[in-house]
C-alpha cells in the first residue's frame, strides 16, 4: 500500500502499490543524492511523472501513454471498472476514463486522477472509500465529491487519500484506528481534511494507517500502530498525524500491511513496523517502532510496500526485493523468504514498481509492464492464473511507445541575441557583443552603471558565439567553450565563486566545453559538449536541478541529465531537451510550468508528461512552450493571457509550421518555417507586435516582419534575428533596450509638443501638467484612468484631460490626480481602490469627477492612497485610505472613507501635503502639523510612532511650503532654506549623510529656494536664479546629473526653470520659455517619449 509521489501530483499509494523513480518528493534537507549506483542516462520514474502503475489485493492498474486506464485481476467488487464483476487475466480498459495521469489501488477499490484535477473511484464502497457520499459498490467510475484540483491519490485497504494542488490532504473511507487523520474514528463517505498537515508532497496508505511527507522533508503517520508502523516509538494508534521519529530529508513513503518505508534524499531507505517476514530489510525479524536503515541498499529512487514484503527501484533501474516470498513475489526465481534485499531475476531496467498483496509489478521504459508472484485471479495479466517467481510480461494492448521523435538530429545553434528584463544583447558577425538598456547592475558590461539607449560594445569580449540575459546579468559563450558573465551577482549567478557584482565580463569558474547557455532571473545554465547541464546562482526553488535547495556561486551539475541538446531558463525554472525528443524540467512549479501535472517545485529534473518528438523549447516566467517535429506548438503553466495553460502540455490548435519559439512573462512568440512571426498572450508593452496593446488568446501575425530565424523575449520586449543577420525589436523600451535612442534619461530632455505649462507633477509612471490657460495635460501609463482622457491607454505624448478647464492647481498622487478649479471645487480621476477620489465610491475613473461636498478649496494634496484639501475657512478635510491614521480622525482602519471628512482641531490652515501614509498641514503662522504613518520618522516629532491626530512638527517655524513622499518630508522656510526629516536611506534629506532624522535638519548649501518637490526617496529644489537642484535616489537617472549614482547633497541639473515637480521615479521642470523637461525612469512613457514600440523596428549596430 504505497506509492510514490512526485511531489504532490504523483503520489499515490495503494493497498500495496507504488510507482516511482529518481527524485520523487521534495526533500526538506536539500542534499544532492549520492546513489550507490551511478544514474542511467535517463532518470527513472522522475518526480515529474505521477505513478502510472498500481497493485491492489489481487488486481492491477496501469495508465497508458494515451491517458486511458487499464485493469486486470480480481473483480469481485467491480474494482476493474469494466461494468461487470468478471475477473480478467489480461488487461481491459476501464470504461469512460480519459486523460488519466495517475492511479491507486486499494484492497478492492480503485482510484484515478485526471488531468483536470478530478478524482474518480470504482469498486468496493462498504466503508465509503469511493468518496461519493454513499456506501454503494460501483462497477464503473464515479467522481469523488468536491475535488477539482487533485494532484495525487493513495489507497489503503478500505480508505483513500488525496493531495490537492495547495499541498493540503483529504481522506475518506474506513477510519477504525483513525487512519483518516481527522481526530475521530468515524467512517467518512466524503472527503474530510486531515488535521494539521500542509505542504504535503508525498503520501502513502497502508492497510489501516496513512503516511505523508511534507515539503520540509519530515514524514508523518497516523492510524493503526499496533506493530509500530507509525514510527513514533510507540504502539499507540493515532487519530491525527504524528511525526515519524528521526527521519531527515524524507522524499517518499510507502505503506504495507503493517510496515512502512521511506526513501531519503541521500538515496537510502528506512523502514519500520512489523518485520515478521523480514520486510524491513535489516537482516532481522525484529519489530521496529522507529525507522532503521534497510541494509545493502543505496541510490534508491522509489519504494513500494506489499503485504509483508517490500520493493525498491534504484537509479539504474534495478529492482530489489525483500521479505515474504512464498508466492514468488520477490521475483528472484525462488520461494525463499529474504530478510535482506535481493535483485529480481529480470535484468531489464524498470522505471516504476508497485506491490500488491502477494504480487508485484514493474514498468519498463518502453511502456511494457512486468508482473510476478501470486496469480490466482489473473493479477499478473499474462492470460493465465499460474503464479510466477520471475518477472513476465503483462499482455497489454495499449500503445507501448510514444510517438517517435524527429528523424532529423537536433542541432545546437548558437543564439546571437538575448533579452533580459530591461536590457538586450546582440552578437555581431565579428564575434563582438553589443548591449543596450538598463545598466543599474552593470549588465551592459561596459564598466559603468549608466543606462544606454543605443547599442554599445562590451569591452574585451571577442569570439563570442551566443549570449543570454537574466533579470540583471548577462552571459556570453565564446567559441573556445568558455562562458563569461557580468552584471548582478547577489545570488552567485555570475559563477565567479563570489557574490559581488561585476561591471565587466568575468570568466565563469570551472566550466569548459560549453556549447549553449541560458539565463534565468537570477541563475545561469550551461550545456556542455558531453550532453550534461550545469547551473549556478539562486536555487531556493530548485532551479539548479542538483537535488538541493542551496544556491551555488560556481557551476554544479544538474542531476541525472545526459544526452541534452538544448536548454532554456525561465524566471525560476529550467528545461532541457534531450536527443530522444523528450523534455525535462526542474525548479519552480507553482504555476505548472514544469508540465508534470503538478504544482510542486522539483529540485531535480522530471520529464514533461505526454510530450515527445520535441525539436525546440522555451521557458517563460511562469509558463513553458515547445515545438514538436510536426511543427505543432504545445504549452503549459501560467501565462496571463496565454491560452496554453495548465500543469500538463496543451496543443495550440490549428497552428503548424513552427520552427523557433520564445516565451516571456505572459506572452509567446513563434517563427514559422515561412519566416513569419506569430504571437499571443499579454500585450501591455506592445510585445505582440501588432501595433496596439490588446492581448490575444490566439496567434496573431506580426505585420511586416519576414525572414525571421530566431526569437528571444523577456518581460515585455521581443528581439528577432533575420536571415540576413539583421535584428528587429518591439515592445517595452523603458530603458532603451530596443536600441533606438529612447528610454530612460539621465539628464533632462524636452517634452514635445507641450508648451505653456505653469505647473507639473508625476505619479508612479505618468505625468501631469497645468497649462497657463487652465487646461490640464497628461501622458504616460494610462492604466486605471490615470490620464483622465476617457481611456486606460498609455501614451508617450501629452494630451488634454477630458472636460477640464479653469484649473489653478494640480496635485498628483501615486495613481490618481486632484485638480482645483478657480471656483473652489475639486476634481479627481484615476485609481480609486481606497476611496481617494472622494466621490463616494471606490471605482476607478478615467475622466474627472467632482469631489463631493467640498467647496471653497484653497489647497489640495494627493497621496498614495488618500487625499487632502484645505478650505478657505482654514479647515482641513481628508478622505481615502486610513490604515495608518492618515485621515487624522483619531482612528486607523483598513476600511476606506470615500467621502471628505473634516480633521478636528485644525484651524488657520493654508496648505496641505500628502505622503504615502502620512499627512501634513501648514498653518498661516508658519507652523507644520503632521499625522499618520511615522515608521521613518517622517512626522518630525522625534519618534517613529504613528499618530492618529495632528501634532506639531518640533522646532519648525516660518514654513511656506511642504513636500513629502514615502517616509521623508521637506519644508521650505520663508528665509529660502530647506529642512528635511524622516528616512534617509539614499541621502534624500540632502544633508550629506544617510542617517535618518526624526526631527528637522537643514539641507546644506541651498539658499534663496523658491519651491521644493519630493519624489520617491529624492528631493528637488528650485532656486531664485532658475536653477534646479536634486538629490537622493538615482538608480534610474532621476537625479538628472548624467549618472545613476545616489547623491546625498544637492547637485544642479537645469537652469532657466520656473516650476518643478516629481514623480516616483522621474523628475519634471518647466522652463521660463514654457517648455517642459523630464528625466529619470520612462516605464510608462512618463518622460513624454513612447516607452513601447508595438511594431517592429530595426536595431542598428554601429
Amino acid at each position: 500500500m504505497s506509492q510514490k509521489t512526485s511531489a504532490v501530483k504523483g503520489l499515490l499509494a495503494l493497498l500495496l502499490g507504488v510507482t516511482l523513480a529518481a527524485g520523487c518528493g521534495v526533500p526538506s534537507k536539500p542534499e544532492e543524492p549520492t546513489p550507490a549506483r551511478a544514474p542511467q542516462e535517463q532518470p527513472l520514474g522522475s518526480p515529474s511523472a505521477p505513478p502510472r502503475l498500481a497493485a491492489g489485493y489481487r488486481h492491477s492498474l496501469y495508465v497508458a501513454p494515451d491517458g486511458t486506464v487499464w485493469a486486470w485481476g480480481e473483480n469481485i467488487a467491480g474494482q476493474l471498472g469494466t461494468g461487470s464483476t468478471a475477473s480478467r487475466s489480461t488487461p481491459g480498459q476501464v470504461s469512460g476514463l480519459w486523460g488519466a495521469v495517475t492511479v491507486a489501488a486499494g484492497a478492492r477499490h480503485s482510484l484515478a486522477v485526471l488531468s483536470d484535477g478530478s478524482v474518480w473511484a470504482w469498486g468496493d464502497n462498504s466503508y465509503g472509500q469511493l468518496g461519493d457520499g454513499t456506501s454503494t459498490r460501483r462497477l464503473l467510475p464515479v467522481r469523488v465529491s468536491g475535488i477539482m484540483d487533485a494532484v495525487a491519490v493513495a489507497a489503503g485497504e478500505s480508505h483513500s487519500l488525496v493531495v490537492l494542488s495547495d499541498g493540503t490532504l483529504l481522506a475518506w473511507g474506513h477510519n477504525g484506528p483513525g487512519q483518516l487523520g481527522d481526530g475521530t474514528n468515524v467512517y467518512r463517505s466524503r472527503p474530510v481534511p486531515v488535521v494539521g498537515l500542509t505542504d504535503v508532497v508525498n503520501i502513502a496508505a497502508g492497510q489501516y494507517h496513512s503516511l505523508a511527507v511534507r515539503a520540509d522533508g519530515t514524514a508523518w503517520a497516523w492510524g493503526d500502530n499496533y506493530h509500530g508502523q507509525l514510527g513514533d516509538g510507540s504502539s499507540l494508534a493515532r487519530k491525527v498525524p504524528t511525526k515519524v521519529v528521526g527521519l531527515v530529508g524524507a522524499a517518499t513513503v510507502a505503506g504495507g500491511y503493517r510496515h512502512s518505508l521511506a526513501t531519503l534524499a541521500d538515496g537510502s531507505v528506512s523502514a519500520w513496523g512489523d518485520n515478521a517476514a523480514g520486510q524491513l530489510g535489516d537482516g532481522t525479524t525484529l519489530r521496529r517502532t522507529v525507522p532503521v536503515k534497510v541494509k545493502n541498499l543505496g541510490g534508491i529512487a522509489a519504494v513500494a510496500a506489499g503485504y509483508v514484503f517490500s520493493l525498491a527501484v534504484d537509479f539504474d533501474g534495478a529492482v530489489w526485493a525483500w521479505g515474504e516470498n512464498s508466492q514468488g513475489q520477490l521475483g528472484d526465481g525462488t520461494p525463499t523468504r529474504r530478510p535482506l534485499p535481493v535483485r529480481t531475476a529480470d535484468p531489464r531496467s524498470a522505471v516504476a514498481v508497485a506491490a500488491g498483496y502477494t504480487h508485484s509489478l514493474a514498468e519498463l521504459p518502453d511502456g511494457n509492464v512486468l508482473a510476478w508472484g501470486l496469480n490466482n485471479s489473473g493479477q499478473l495479466g499474462d492470460g493465465t492464473t499460474s503464479s510466477r517467481t520471475v518477472p513476465g510480461r503483462v499482455r497489454g494492448e495499449w500503445p507501448t511507445t510514444p510517438p517517435p521523435p524527429s528523424e532529423e538530429p537536433l542541432a545546437l545553434k548558437p543564439v546571437p541575441v538575448a533579452a533580459g528584463y530591461e536590457h538586450s544583447l546582440v552578437v555581431r558577425a565579428d564575434g563582438t557583443v553589443w548591449a543596450m538598456g538598463n545598466n543599474l547592475a552593470g549588465q551592459l558590461g561596459d564598466g559603468t552603471t549608466l543606462h544606454r539607449g543605443v547599442p554599445g560594445p562590451v569591452p574585451g569580449l571577442t569570439g563570442v558565439a551566443a549570449v543570454a540575459a537574466g533579470s540583471a546579468h548577462s552571459l556570453a559563450l565564446r567559441s573556445d567553450g568558455t562562458v563569461w558573465a557580468w552584471g548582478s551577482n547577489g545570488s552567485g549567478q555570475l559563477g565567479r565563486g563570489s557574490y559581488s557584482d561585476s561591471f565587466t565580463p568575468v570568466k565563469v569558474a570551472n566550466l569548459s566545453e560549453a556549447v549553449a547557455i541560458a539565463a534565468g532571473a537570477d541563475f545561469s545554465l550551461a550545456l556542455r559538449s558531453d550532453g550534461t547541464v550545469w547551473g549556478w546562482g539562486v536555487n531556493w526553488r530548485g532551479q539548479l536541478g542538483n537535488g538541493t535547495g542551496f544556491s551555488a556561486a560556481q557551476p554544479v551539475q544538474v542531476a541525472t541529465l545526459s544526452g541534452v541538446v538544448a536548454i532554456s531558463a525561465g524566471g525560476a525554472h529550467a528545461m532541457a531537451l534531450r536527443q530522444d525528443g523528450t523534455v525535462w524540467a526542474w525548479g519552480s512549479n507553482s504555476d505548472g510550468g514544469l508540465g508534470d501535472g503538478t504544482n510542486i517545485d522539483r529540485l531535480s529534473p522530471v520529464q514533461v508528461r505526454n510530450l515527445t518528438g520535441v525539436t525546440a523549447i522555451a521557458a517563460g516566467a511562469y509558463h513553458s512552450v515547445a515545438i514538436r517535429a510536426d511543427g505543432g506548438v504545445w504549452g503549459w503553466g501560467y501565462g496571463g493571457g496565454n491560452p496554453l495553460s495548465g500543469a500538463l502540455p496543451v496543443q495550440m490548435q490549428g497552428f503548424t509550421g513552427a520552427k523557433a519559439i520564445a516565451a516571456g512573462v505572459n506572452s509567446t512568440a513563434v517563427a514559422r518555417t515561412d519566416g513569419t512571426v506569430w504571437t499571443w498572450g499579454g500585450n501591455e508593452f506592445g510585445q505582440l507586435g501588432t501595433g496596439g496593446f490588446s492581448a490575444s488568446a490566439i496567434p496573431v501575425q506580426v505585420a511586416g516582419l519576414v525572414n525571421v530565424t530566431r526569437l528571444v523575449t523577456s518581460r515585455g520586449h521581443v528581439l528577432a534575428v533575420r536571415t540576413d543577420g539583421s535584428f528587429r525589436g518591439w515592445g517595452n523600451n523603458d530603458y532603451g533596450q530596443l536600441g533606438n535612442g529612447l528610454g530612460a534619461r539621465l539628464t533632462p530632455g524636452r517634452v514635445s509638443p507641450l508648451q505653456g505649462a505653469v505647473a507639473v507633477g508625476g505619479g508612479y509612471s505618468y505625468s501631469v501638467a497645468l497649462a497657463g490657460d487652465g487646461t490640464v495635460w497628461a501622458w504616460g501609463d494610462g492604466s486605471y484612468g490615470r490620464l483622465g482622457d476617457g481611456t486606460n491607454n498609455r501614451r508617450g505624448t501629452p494630451a488634454p484631460v477630458s472636460n477640464l478647464s479653469g484649473i489653478v492647481e494640480i496635485s498628483v498622487g501615486g495613481d490618481h490626480t486632484l485638480a482645483r478649479r478657480d471656483d473652489g471645487t475639486l476634481w479627481a480621476w484615476g485609481y480609486d481602490h481606497s476611496g481617494s477620489l472622494g466621490n463616494g465610491t471606490s471605482g476607478h475613473q478615467n475622466t474627472p469627477l467632482q469631489v463631493v461636498g467640498l467647496t471653497q478649496v484653497s489647497s489640495t494634496a494627493a497621496g498614495t492612497s488618500h487625499s487632502m484639501a484645505a478650505r478657505a475657512d482654514g479647515t482641513v478635510w481628508t478622505w481615502g485610505h486610513n490604515q495608518y491614521g492618515q485621515l487624522g480622525n483619531g482612528t486607523s482602519t483598513y476600511t476606506p472613507n470615500p467621502i471628505p471628512a473634516q480633521v478636528e482641531g485644525l484651524t488657520g490652515m493654508v496648505a496641505v501635503a500628502a505622503g504615502s501614509t502620512s499627512s501634513f498641514a501648514l498653518r498661516e503662522d508658519g507652523t507644520v502639523w503632521a499625522w499618520g504613518g511615522n515608521n521613518g520618522g517622517q512626522l518630525g516629532d522625534g519618534t517613529t510612532v504613528d499618530r492618529f491626530t495632528p501634532a506639531q512638527v518640533v522646532g519648525l517655524t516660518d514654513v511656506v511650503q511642504l513636500a513629502t513622499l514615502s517616509r521623508s518630508t521637506l519644508a521650505l522656510r520663508a528665509d529660502g532654506t530647506v529642512w528635511g526629516w524622516g528616512a534617509n536611506l539614499y541621502g534624500e534629506l540632502g544633508d550629506g549623510t544617510t542617517t535618518p532624522r526624526p526631527t528637522p535638519v537643514p539641507v546644506p548649501g541651498l539658499s534663496d529656494v523658491r519651491s521644493i518637490a519630493m519624489g520617491l526617496q529624492r528631493g528637488m529644489a528650485l532656486l531664485g536664479d532658475g536653477s534646479v537642484w536634486t538629490w537622493g535616489w538615482n538608480h534610474h537617472g532621476q537625479v538628472g546629473e548624467g549618472s545613476t549614482t545616489n547623491r546625498s547633497t544637492p547637485v544642479r541639473v537645469l537652469t532657466g526653470a520656473v516650476a518643478i515637480g516629481s514623480g516616483s521615479l522621474h523628475s519634471l521642470a518647466v522652463r521660463s520659455d514654457g517648455t517642459t523637461w523630464t528625466w529619470g525612469y520612462n516605464g510608462g512613457g512618463q518622460l513624454g517619449v513612447d516607452a513601447e514600440q508595438p511594431s517592429p523596428i530595426a536595431i542598428a549596430l554601429p
